[in-house]
């Protein structure tokens, strides 16, 4: 079976058994994580308990490398834009003979002023493909290891509060469950549409930029149109089956804490909590050596 974000692999590891609210509670603590992560050596000391995770979860590490493949390509398009657009003369100057490495550097190449490249434009389009594999690291992890009903449930529980003020929680809910659950499947459509209009001829890989630009018009048009349809189809199934969003809704399944959750959710906090403070004041708890700060890359 293919690992997509949405998709749902059943299994019996101890991170399909984990309570869906630790999950959750996880997979946000750490995306908000390497997002705020100012070096290399900490996004990688975050990344490390996702690759055991998932490694745990699919008994698939392969996998973690082709998930590589989509982070490279945007990250070269980004590249390319910080190459024109991004201003680093503040971050760089002439090393002095003798001078020791230090971030500030300066420039790698250039051209007339306008392209360039240099050690803050690597390292910050580096920063963005590592957070992009991160992130979908973390959402993959989610989804394949819980249920869409679970996830369902963490959210309302999350949003519980907000009930107070008289949001409908449960509708919103309902919403990201749905587009959950979609994703793998408009990825097997559009597959399966791919194979289709190649199957008749149709040439997605030669040819002029018009050309190509016909062949994903033509490869869109029908997902798109196969996407509404599926859509009234499920709002025409829900509605035979008497649902209505502003119910009350009640629930058979209860929700059970064991001992390896609490034990999860602890070491989770506790995860979460030191690497906050190494990204607010790293200096106060610990004395970095000068590699750790080299692999600065947030400028």
């Amino acid at each position: 079976m293919k690992i997509n974000i949405g998709r749902y692999i059943p299994g019996d590891s101890i991170i399909h058994k984990m309570d869906a609210r630790i999950k959750l509670f996880s997979n946000i603590s750490f995306i908000v994580l390497f997002f705020l992560a100012n070096t290399f050596i900490l996004q990688a000391i975050l990344v490390f308990p996702l690759l055991i995770s998932f490694i745990i979860a699919t008994r698939k590490p392969l996998h973690l490398l082709k998930m590589m493949i989509m982070p490279i390509i945007v990250g070269f398009f980004i590249l390319i834009i910080n190459m024109f657009v991004l201003d680093t003369s503040d971050n760089t100057h002439q090393l002095q003979p003798g001078e020791n490495f230090d971030w500030k550097v300066n420039w790698w190449w250039h051209f007339k002023g306008i392209v360039k490249i240099d050690y803050v434009i690597v390292m910050t389009t580096l920063s963005v493909v590592f957070r992009i594999y991160a992130i979908m690291l973390t959402m993959t992890l989610l989804t394949l290891s819980t249920q869409s009903v679970l996830i369902t449930k963490a959210l309302d529980f999350y949003f519980y509060p907000l009930k107070l003020i008289k949001i409908p929680v449960h509708i919103f809910t309902m919403i990201i469950t749905i587009a959950f659950r979609f994703v793998p499947t408009l990825v097997d459509e559009a597959s399966r549409i791919f194979k289709a209009q190649a199957s008749r001829g149709m040439d997605f890989k030669n040819g002029s930029i018009k050309t190509k630009i016909n062949s994903v018009i033509v490869l869109i048009i029908p997902l798109f149109v196969s996407s509404f349809t599926k859509a009234d189809d499920l709002a025409n199934a829900m509605e035979t089956r008497g649902y209505d969003p502003y119910l009350k809704r009640t629930s058979y399944r209860s929700w059970k804490f064991g001992w390896f959750d609490f034990i999860a959710l602890i070491g989770v906090i506790s995860f979460v909590v030191l690497s906050s403070l190494l990204i607010i004041n790293p200096n106060g708890i610990f004395n970095f050596p000068q590699w750790w700060i080299n692999t600065k890359c947030v400028f």
